[in-house]
């Protein structure tokens, strides 16, 4: 369908709005960092999940949230241990997020405590994507090995010694818009 001109103005055909972008996080490197992780680890007593997220970190994951009007979906293996989006939203709450988790990637056969196979976490995305309609996503992830499994400029490595970073945020951004611009 072509535009319309009316002598005055063009009329263009509108497009179908694109549904609200997807953020797949992690947590441990992407939402805390390893010195904090460490430290706690060393302190030889359970804190509450709460406590484990970096305020720092938790901030960024909200600014991303919101400049992207993105749903935040959980792919972290905290699902194991926090199951439902629930759980882990009130954890996330408590650690200072705001935006709510949409949901949590399914967990898929093949894991059976410790870290996955490294196409798993991917494999778990692709199953959530599968049973939504078409849209914008990007991957928080520090496992470097789990990253090629993703398809290229859909995910931010993230640097697990700090977590989330402003940088990480804006190239999670520009993916975004990248993606909506090719559709």
């Amino acid at each position: 369908m072509g535009s319309v001109s009316t002598g005055r103005v063009t009329v263009r055909p509108s497009m179908p709005a694109l549904p609200p972008p997807w953020i797949f996080t992690d947590i441990d490197g992407v939402l805390n960092n390893e010195a904090l992780f460490g430290w706690f680890k060393a302190a030889g007593r359970p804190r509450p999940p709460h406590e484990w997220l970096d305020p720092v970190c938790l901030r960024h994951l909200e600014w991303l949230v919101r400049t992207a009007r993105a749903r935040l979906v959980i792919t972290s293996n905290w699902r194991r241990y926090l199951p439902g989006a629930g759980e882990l939203g009130r954890a996330l709450a408590r650690g200072g997020l705001e935006s709510s988790p949409f949901g949590t990637t399914p967990l898929l056969a093949g894991a059976s405590g410790g870290d996955p196979p490294a196409d798993l976490r991917a494999r778990e995305v692709a199953a959530f994507l599968a049973g939504h309609p078409p849209a914008p996503y990007v991957i928080l992830e520090d496992v470097e090995g789990w990253c090629r499994h993703f398809p290229r400029g859909r995910y931010v490595r993230t640097e697990p010694s700090v977590g989330l970073t402003r940088d990480d945020v804006i190239r999670a951004l520009g993916l975004l818009n990248d993606q909506r611009e090719a559709t």
